[in-house]
């Protein structure tokens, strides 16, 4: 890490301009890599706006596809399955409020190296089919519309693509306060944040938004709102283009 870090150093020195996607990510730039706090500029991530919502009717035929009742709540999770995304958090956190709330389903879209013991942990929380691992997925923008959460329970992010996809879809979300996330989701307007590693406060969440269906449509509406006006892909597109023209 020693080494790695010099080396950051090193050519932090020599390049004229460096772009970070969070502020938390800026701050280790400039720590870490001692680069010229000028020279380091931050740029959101941006994501391509769906261009419609979905139709009720294909809603409903898409919940079904995937197994899920009419009166059930849905909650997708998007990721690689490694230690960084925290899945086993979220599955104790699942197991928690499901115990309660029976009609519960969580849907886990992603495949990785711990895909065999996130499916074991599923199997020893007692959660059955409420939880469902569905491997890679090539259709995510398709699939966000058809649920009511999003959560993210990672320990470390960037600026994470997937939450500005689930906002853009409508969808309130329920994330880890790391990274950029607090930069994304308007704590208590657009959904919820709560500590990294602590999946009683990750239940309470979920519960909080899926209790009051109200509630739940009114962030959705804020967060689509909020990519929009801060988290398109022009945007972004547009900030490198005038970090490009300052570093000629």
């Amino acid at each position: 890490e020693r080494f790695r870090n010099l080396a950051k150093r090193i050519s932090s020195r020599r390049l004229r301009r460096i772009a970070a996607v969070s502020q938390e990510v800026r701050e280790v730039i400039l720590r870490d890599w001692k680069a010229p706090p000028d020279r380091v500029a931050l740029i959101h991530n941006g994501i391509r706006l769906p261009d419609r919502g979905i139709d009720p009717a294909e809603r409903v035929a898409g919940r079904a596809a995937l197994g899920i009742g009419p009166q059930e709540q849905a909650v997708l999770a998007v990721g690689v399955l490694r230690p960084v995304k925290a899945f086993h958090v979220l599955l104790e956190a699942f197991s928690i409020y499901s115990t309660v709330h029976t009609n519960a389903r969580l849907f886990v879209a992603g495949d990785g190296p711990l895909r065999a013991e996130l499916e074991a942990n599923a199997q020893r929380l007692g959660l059955g089919d409420r939880a469902s691992f569905l491997g890679i997925r090539q259709d995510v923008e398709t699939l966000l519309p058809l649920f009511d959460l999003y959560a993210m329970s990672s320990v470390s992010e960037g600026l994470s693509i997937s939450i500005l996809e689930a906002m853009a879809a409508g969808l309130p979300v329920v994330a880890t306060r790391v990274g950029g996330n607090p930069e994304v989701v308007a704590d208590g307007t657009t959904g919820l944040l709560v500590p990294p590693g602590d999946p009683r406060a990750l239940a309470d969440a979920i519960g909080h938004i899926l209790c009051c269906p109200a509630r739940a449509r009114a962030m959705g509406v804020e967060g689509r709102t909020r990519v929009r006006a801060h988290f398109s892909l022009s945007q972004m597109a547009s900030a490198y283009e005038r970090l490009y023209e300052a570093a000629r």
